[in-house]
């Protein structure tokens, strides 16, 4: 895996899910789909995981962090784009092309 980004992409193809524990753990469900070469490559990559995991973006609506929702390829070109959600207000956002740059959102009206 090149980058984390590819790393929680495979996960998520694989039917994978992560999330953060309240205590900011790793959860992986369901634990028995990771095969040895995922288990190995998410050991190597936990702080990397986490730090993305790590909601850094609040819900322009409600400003509750928003929680990551998918990690894909645009279909034009490639890129991994960062698909965000928050629950509460049933939003959802894009990162354009890297984490660093604030996610585009979405209102209800236009979902």
């Amino acid at each position: 895996m090149s980058t984390v980004q590819e790393l929680v992409a495979q996960l998520q193809a694989s039917g994978i899910r992560m999330a953060l524990s309240p205590q900011g753990k790793l959860l992986v469900s369901p634990p028995g789909r990771l095969n040895p070469e995922l288990l190995d490559a998410l050991k190597q990559r936990k702080g990397e995981v986490l730090a993305l995991l790590t909601p850094p973006w609040r819900c322009e609506h409600c400003g509750l962090p928003a929680e990551i929702e998918a990690v894909e390829p645009r279909r034009s070109d490639g890129v991994l784009l960062t698909y965000w959600r928050c629950p509460p207000c049933q939003t959802w956002a894009v990162t354009p092309a890297t984490l660093r740059e604030p996610p585009v959102w979405v209102s209800k009206k236009i979902q």
